[in-house]
Formats: C-alpha cells, sequence, structure tokens
C-alpha cells in the first residue's frame, strides 16, 4: 500500500512524530516513532464492534420504550374517548331534560296566567266595580302582565342559549369505539 508521496505504507505499523527543541530558541527537530501495531489495531476494532454493537442495543432498548409509550398512548385516547362519548351522552340526557322542563315551565304557567288575565279584563265588563275592585282588577293584570314576560324572558333566554352554546349530540355517533 502507498500513500500519496509514493512511500509504501505498512498497515501494521503506528507512526508517531513528536516535535523536540534542545533549547527554546533552537531549532525544531523532529522525533519519529513507529510501533508494531497488530495487536493495537485489533483490540480498535474489536473497540469498533462493540461500540457499533452497544449504539444498535441502545438504539433498539428506545425502540422497545417508545412503542410502549406509544402503545399506552393509545390505550389512555381510547378510555378517554370512551369517557367522553359517556359525558356526551349525559349532556345530551340532560340538554333534552332541559328542553323538556323550559317548554313545559312555560306551557303550564303562561296557559292558567293568560286565562287570568283574560278574565281580569272582562272583570269591568261584567258590572260596575267599586273604586278598590278597579285597582285589584288592574294590580292583577299588572302582575300577570309581569309574570308573563318573565316566562316570556325565560324561555327567549332559554333559546338563546342553546343557539349561541349548542349542544352537540352527535359526537357519539361520530367518534368510533375503540
Amino acid at each position: 500500500m502507498a500513500d500519496l508521496s509514493g512511500e509504501t505504507i505498512i498497515a501494521d505499523v503506528i507512526e508517531t512524530y513528536v516535535p523536540v527543541r534542545a533549547k527554546l530558541d533552537g531549532p525544531l527537530q523532529v522525533f519519529e516513532i513507529y510501533q508494531d501495531a497488530p495487536d493495537t489495531l485489533d483490540q480498535v476494532r474489536a473497540a469498533q464492534r462493540m461500540l457499533v454493537a452497544v449504539v444498535i442495543g441502545v438504539m433498539l432498548l428506545l425502540f422497545v420504550l417508545l412503542y410502549l409509550i406509544v402503545r399506552r398512548a393509545d390505550q389512555i385516547i381510547a378510555r378517554q374517548t370512551i369517557d367522553l362519548q359517556v359525558a356526551n351522552a349525559q349532556l345530551c340526557k340532560l340538554e333534552r331534560l332541559k328542553s323538556g322542563l323550559t317548554h313545559t315551565i312555560v306551557h303550564d304557567m303562561k296557559s292558567p296566567l293568560t286565562c287570568i288575565m283574560g278574565y281580569a279584563e272582562l272583570l269591568p265588563h261584567a258590572g260596575p266595580l267599586t273604586d278598590t275592585q278597579v285597582e285589584d282588577v288592574r294590580t292583577i293584570v299588572q302582575s300577570v302582565q309581569r309574570l308573563l314576560t318573565m316566562i316570556v324572558d325565560l324561555a327567549n333566554i332559554s333559546f338563546h342559549l342553546f343557539r349561541t352554546h349548542p349542544v352537540s349530540c352527535v359526537l357519539c355517533a361520530q367518534v368510533p369505539a375503540p
């Protein structure tokens, strides 16, 4: 084997150059050391093989750990998906109950109040009323109007909340079970 200068290189020899000065301001000389290296080269090659094996082993270990972490994350995501499906089903049920309750309250309170209002407005036409009775009828009508306004406001608030913050009850159908 030859180097760039054309000199023959012996593969099992290690060359080392050590600079040497006789005095601080003296000329620089080089001390050349040759050492037979078959044993040293074998040790270096063995160390390289060992290093490659260790790196491969560490990479394999990291791959296994990463696989286990991803698998555990998948299990957690699957469990949380089921929890979300259950929570969404409960939320949908509560939304239906709220809507039904609001509708029932509005309907069941509005109907009797409308009836009371109608009769209170008919009282002055039924015959002469005293001043106290006229004032009482006016108080009844005003109270019924306030209650009707509150009921309509309750219905509007419920409708407005549902429109601005709708509850999606189709999420259960969109998320596939694991």
